[in-house]
């Protein structure tokens, strides 16, 4: 295929990241791709989906039966994200129970001969071009991965040694890579990690001159190269009294990770009832 032949095609399946800090609006983002004609299957570990009850979202009766809510409760008692994810990832259909996101769950399907009560299916075969896939967020996938490490090498006090984040490492890359293959669009949110910025001060003495801030992904090396695995690296915040959303490095020089192979945009005020990755997903043709 030539350049000219490729420019032609349909537009690919996008995966971009949206990072920010606590309330500055990404999961309100991704809901708003519904109001673009797109179905959105949206996977909460963290029960983002309570933002739905804000009316300020103006998401009409036919934009909300276009999205489907798959509520994963993942915490240091129920570790089911990375298992979860390979699921969703494999391509393949597969039942979960909503109460504890486990394809197996025993306490749901205490007698393995009679369905799991609160049965959700999914079939990721059927996603394609009018999908877009929200994974809310990065984060708690991360402190998954961190706390089945833990319980696997029965670590007493929490902190995980340096082979330990190298498996860390392999695990988000096992699953994060596999999101570069799938046919279907994908949105990935995650929160804010701050770094320091080293300098010298008179006296020749590292202090901290400034912060730098990046995707939460893991350690702070590996939130450092986490944008190569998506199209598009969106930050949102919140700045002068408005809600602000960014792929432009020009933007802030503090933002580590931001960027797009396709568009560089900055919109400083991001309305509620709108959406930001409109840059990314244009609207579904009827």
């Amino acid at each position: 295929m030539n350049a000219l032949d490729f420019l032609a095609t349909t537009q690919d399946p996008q995966r971009t990241l949206v990072y920010a800090p606590p309330k500055s609006g990404k999961t309100a983002a991704a809901f708003g791709l519904a109001k673009l004609g797109y179905e959105v299957i949206y996977i909460g570990f963290e029960k983002g989906h309570l933002v739905l009850r804000n009316k300020g979202l103006g998401l009409s009766q036919e934009d909300l039966k276009r999205i489907t809510i798959v509520n994963v409760p993942d915490d240091n008692t129920n570790v089911v994200a990375e298992t979860f994810m390979r699921l969703l990832l494999n391509g393949k259909d597969f039942t979960v129970c909503s109460a504890h996101g486990s394809s197996s769950c025993s306490i749901c399907r205490p007698d393995p001969k009679k369905p799991m009560i609160g049965a959700v299916t999914l079939s990721p075969k059927s996603w394609g071009a009018n999908t877009v896939v929200v994974i809310d967020t990065l984060t708690q996938i991360f402190l998954s991965i961190k706390a089945g490490i833990i319980a696997r090498q029965g670590i007493k006090d929490g902190k995980i040694e340096i082979q330990h984040w190298q498996e860390v490492g392999n695990l988000m890359d096992a699953i994060l890579t596999r999101v570069q293959q799938v046919p279907y669009n994908v949105v990935m949110l995650t929160h804010t990690q701050k770094t320091d910025i080293l300098g010298m001060d008179v006296k020749g003495k590292s202090v901290v001159i400034g912060n730098n801030y990046q995707p939460l992904a893991g350690s702070a090396k590996y939130g450092q190269t986490v944008g190569k695995i998506f199209d598009h690296v969106m930050y949102m915040g919140f700045a002068n009294g408005k809600y602000v959303a960014s792929t432009d490095p020009a933007f802030n020089k503090n933002l580590q990770q931001v960027g797009s192979r396709t568009v560089a945009f900055t919109d400083k005020d991001v309305k509620l009832d709108s959406t930001p990755l409109k840059n990314f997903y244009p609207p579904v043709s009827a």
